[in-house]
């Protein structure tokens, strides 16, 4: 779908977004572009930042993004998406893999507060701000997830927990990658004498990148170190489970050898006297009492 935002300043936006075949057509049309190489900008696996082709200035940067399970048994993915930003003389032609709803918001009430005097290099540095900011929102978010899990490992280990830690600490992994590619782009831009008067603000971009980064990367040890302290902790119950079970298998399987004993089929000392039956039942049970003590006493149980 395309969307068309007009400014009265001449300048044209086109967003587009979950694009069909027919959506291609119209793009290569108003790009001047082959069909093939627009969807190889889109969905090439390679994290390139900034393509030129033709005489377009193409930039190509990831938004993240959360995918909630809709059912019990799904699991919560945290991704990026790419888009692609075109730039030339007049136009600016954004390709959206799916649909960021926030950037749409962004891009349009941006063209109509600065709709006479809008320029293309500032508002693309506004966009390259919002994706920064909106990866800094999403780590918070990320934090908060990381937080929640702790508080409930902390109550009660569980194997579960664990696999949604290990879900958080993906998502950090994957938007530091996509921060490091917009510290890239703004880094290239630097260096760009049409963007020169615009340093302070690229500055600035990059302080809230980097520290965003920082931020993002330091939660990933956290979340690494959180998952092997609780793995330990459920390994080591599971130990002391095992441990208590195989103590007491041992102590039942002595009276259980002496009444197999006598439950054989033949003539054996004091089976025909009902008395030393309790009395061998006593000896037994007190000597089982005696090295449990023991057990308990060394901790060994």
């Amino acid at each position: 779908m395309i969307k068309k935002i007009n400014t009265k300043s001449g300048k044209t936006i086109s967003y587009v977004y979950n694009l069909k075949d027919e959506d291609y057509r119209i793009v290569s049309e108003r790009l001047e572009m082959d069909e093939e190489k627009i969807k190889n900008v889109i969905d090439e696996e390679i994290f390139t930042p900034r393509i030129s082709k033709s005489d377009w200035e193409i930039y190509k940067l990831y938004y993240p993004t959360v995918k909630k399970p809709v059912i019990d048994k799904e699991v919560t993915s945290y991704e990026i998406n790419p888009i692609v930003i075109c730039m030339r003389e007049n136009k600016i032609v954004i390709l959206d893999d799916d649909y960021y709803e926030d950037f749409y918001d962004f891009v349009e009430e941006y063209a109509e507060l600065r709709d006479e005097i809008l320029e293309e290099n500032r508002f693309f540095l506004n966009m390259l701000h919002k994706v920064s900011q909106s990866l800094y929102k999403y780590v918070r978010i990320l934090i908060g997830e990381h937080d929640k899990i702790e508080t409930v490992l902390r109550e009660q280990q569980s194997n579960e927990k664990l696999i949604s830690l290990s879900e958080v600490e993906q998502g950090f992994y994957v938007y530091n990658i996509a921060m490091r590619n917009l510290d890239y782009v703004v880094e290239n831009l630097k260096e760009d004498e049409q963007f020169q008067q615009f340093e302070e603000y690229m500055t600035r971009i990059l302080q809230e990148i980097n520290f965003t980064l920082d931020l993002s990367s330091s939660y990933c040890e956290i979340c690494k170190t959180t998952r092997e302290t609780y793995s330990s902790y459920i390994g080591n119950n599971m130990n002391i489970t095992m441990k208590v079970l195989a103590a007491a298998t041992i102590l039942i399987t002595v009276p259980n050898m002496i009444f197999g004993f006598y439950g054989m089929n033949v003539k054996l000392p004091l089976q025909d006297t009902g008395f030393w039956a309790l009395v061998i039942i006593f000896i037994i049970m007190t000597v089982l009492m005696i090295v449990l003590w023991k057990y308990l006493k060394k901790k060994v149980l």
